[in-house]
């Protein structure tokens, strides 16, 4: 259920345990760096998203992946011109 709001920020409904407040930390830290990374088109923020994100376990596999990813959309990613 949603937490109920006050003075426009939401206040938790209770405690979340510190685990779970890491993981969701994690997860966040992930999607910053990738939005950071699309607006920036810099390779080296990609792949310290890649780093960070405890679901990636094959990092290096992760960073030939998303280069030939972002190659092959290179026309709509021209923010990337240097992959």
């Amino acid at each position: 259920r949603p937490s109920p709001a006050s003075n426009g920020r939401y206040s938790p409904v209770c405690e979340s345990p510190a685990k779970l407040e890491d993981i969701c930390f994690r997860v966040s830290a992930v999607h910053q760096l990738a939005a950071e990374a699309a607006v920036k088109g810099e390779m080296e923020i990609v792949d310290e998203a890649i780093e960070v994100d405890h679901a990636v376990t094959d990092k290096k596999a992760a960073r030939h992946a998303i280069r030939d990813m972002i190659a092959a959309h290179a026309d709509v990613l021209p923010q990337f011109q240097s992959v």
